[in-house]
């Protein structure tokens, strides 16, 4: 077999000899960013991805890379160069049972045919293709890869549905208390910090609440308004609702859930609604925003009347002009205070419910006058919490990481600027646009800093399995083909996989059968509802506003062994912090973070 290194270079010889190389940077920018629409990616200047776009095909694609269905199309197209048809119909004959004869004459159908509809690894005719090119034999790839079905399966039982623990259990209390209670504050706050159960503990009060109206009124009569910052939360509060539904709730009822957050999504549905609607705030607030348009009233004429309970999964977010057009939009006199509203009420969940700046933090009171957080009046319930505060006691008790490592790393090499457009949206969404995170996507210099730090974290800091948080999915792509140009092992996950390969490459990252250090990259996957006890090291190179989003992605690695996570209890966290200028409003969480730790968990200015 011909070495590593040596098939590369070969590969990438073929590659710079056959195909010219501006269709070489063709096959490139359309790997990294097939995806992207035109408008996203107008007005960026697109600095150039790699210096070599063959090297690049190589590294990333690896032993894949005639899999690709354009790359051979590429080569078959120049061997028209050389023997015009005839090179094209020799292709042709050489795979297993195909003859000169009835071979179309035209050109196109002549080049799809050479170019194999169908590529299976390993394969008769991706050998001859692999072989015709001259290409090393590794690069037909393995039959071994291709699936088949197993004989026989070994089904693994589902576990018994895990109690809260003793903290969730004594904060239940008490938010159930408040919940079913008329005469207490209509808005409340429950604060725990990422990784220790929030959701879980505000879906039991609202699951609860359900099954009394089952068993009551014979049906769900209400509506919970479940709002949260991305696609992602609010696809991870469905499936957590599902679950805590399927295992908790009233036996021989149904539980509505809504999306409402992607753009196809018919508002009509939710006329007569009962149940839960999870929504982005940038949908509500689109909706909300056409005034009197037909989706507008169809929420004010068929909800309000029905709702009962708003949460907001970043609660430290709710004081942003979006969420207040939102709480006020289901508000009777249109002008939402808490202390007034009675026919709803308003929950928060944060693990940091405060804002740098103190006028902001009074704001987040204002809206969440009751809070629900673990103090010295449970320490007969949890032992030791009142001597330690919440975090040391989670620390001791396992249920968070006991060992951190922080390591923020000044990327000071090229300053940042936004445009008008950009500031707008990080003022009205407290985010950053896509746009912003392609700028970082195409730093040369700025993912070699990346790869640099990350192969020093494997030396220095012994890290075995990282899992790297990326500014967007071709920032997945390049970083790939950097990682295999250094000999890094890595793998990605995006969400234009397919759910497939995304569950095999979790798989091979859990398992780490070759027991080597491996990177695993994702961009907006894998910051909730991914555990994996083994991860030593979180490395976060994608910029945010959001301290929700911040924590949620070190959470990956600070999760304790009673809440599935880290067996040892060491966690190494890599932080790019880029040099942003031209917005003074900017806030890092990684300045928050290595400025406050954790103390803020139980902190709540007043």
């Amino acid at each position: 077999m011909v070495e590593d290194i040596e098939w590369k270079e070969k590969g990438k010889e073929i590659l710079k000899r056959r195909i010219d190389e501006t269709f070489l940077e063709g096959l490139v920018k359309d790997t990294v960013f097939h995806n992207y629409q035109s408008e996203t990616m107008s007005g960026l200047k697109l600095l150039d991805l790699w210096d070599d776009p063959a090297e690049f095909l190589v590294s990333y694609h690896g032993t894949e890379l005639l899999s690709k269905k354009e790359v051979r199309k590429r080569l078959v197209k120049s061997l028209l160069s050389d023997k015009g048809k005839k090179g094209v119909k020799r292709l042709i004959k050489s795979y297993p049972n195909k003859k000169f004869e009835g071979l179309s004459p035209d050109l196109d159908e002549l080049i799809e045919e050479a170019s194999l509809g169908r590529w299976v690894p390993g394969g008769p005719s991706a050998r001859v293709f692999t072989s015709f090119f001259d290409f090393p034999d590794i690069l037909a790839g393995d039959r071994s890869e291709v699936s088949k079905i197993e004989p026989k399966e070994e089904v693994v039982a589902r576990k018994s549905w895990n109690p809260l623990h003793d903290y969730q259990k004594v904060l239940f209390s008490e938010m159930e208390d408040w919940y079913s209670d008329p005469g207490s504050e209509n808005g409340g706050i429950l604060v725990l910090p990422t990784g220790t159960g929030k959701t879980r503990v505000a879906m039991k009060v609202i699951i609860e609440d359900m099954k009394r109206s089952c068993r009551h009124t014979g049906g769900i009569k209400d509506v919970v308004l479940w709002i949260a910052h991305t696609k992602e939360l609010c696809e991870q509060a469905v499936e957590s609702l599902k679950e805590q539904w399927k295992f908790r709730g009233e036996d021989g009822y149904c539980l509505d859930i809504y999306r409402l957050w992607s753009g196809d999504t018919d508002v009509g549905e939710l006329i007569n609604a009962d149940g839960v609607i999870v929504a982005s705030i940038q949908k509500l607030y689109s909706i909300i925003d056409e005034d009197e348009e037909e989706r507008s009233l169809i929420l004010k004429n068929y909800l309000r009347d029905k709702l009962k309970l708003i949460v907001v999964d970043e609660a430290h977010l709710a004081d942003n002009p979006s969420y207040q057009k939102v709480l006020d939009f289901f508000s009777d006199d249109e002008d939402f205070d808490p202390r007034k509203e009675e026919d709803w009420k308003l929950l928060g969940l944060s693990a940091t419910p405060f804002k740098s700046d103190e006028r902001r933090t009074e704001d987040l009171v204002e809206l969440f006058p009751e809070k629900f957080e673990l103090s010295e009046e449970y320490a007969d319930d949890l032992p030791g919490l009142d001597e330690k505060g919440t975090y040391d006691w989670m620390r001791e008790n396992r249920y968070l990481s006991r060992d951190i490592d922080y390591h923020p790393l000044s990327y000071d090499k090229r300053s940042f600027t936004f445009s008008g457009s950009e500031k707008r949206h990080i003022n009205r969404f407290n985010e950053f646009q896509q746009r912003t995170l392609l700028k970082l996507t195409i730093d040369r210099d700025r993912n070699d800093f990346i790869a640099t730090h990350a192969k020093k974290a494997i030396e220095e800091y012994d890290s075995k399995k990282i899992l790297l948080f990326s500014c967007s999915v071709p920032h997945c792509y390049l970083m790939k083909a950097k990682f295999s140009e250094m000999g890094l092992n890595s793998l990605f996950i995006t969400g234009k996989m397919s759910k497939k390969k995304r569950s095999e490459n979790i798989m091979k990252f859990k398992k780490n059968e070759k027991n080597e250090p491996i990177i695993l990259m994702n961009f907006a996957i894998l910051t909730t509802g991914f555990d994996d006890p083994t991860i030593d090291t979180v490395f976060i190179t994608r910029p945010t506003m959001s301290r929700i989003l911040y924590h949620q992605m070190i959470g990956r690695g600070l999760r304790g062994k009673k809440n599935g996570g880290n067996e040892e209890g060491r966690c190494v966290i890599l932080d790019v912090k880029d040099n942003f200028q031209q917005f003074d409003g900017f806030r890092g969480v990684a300045e928050f973070y290595e400025k406050d730790r954790y103390e803020g968990y139980t902190r709540w200015e007043d």
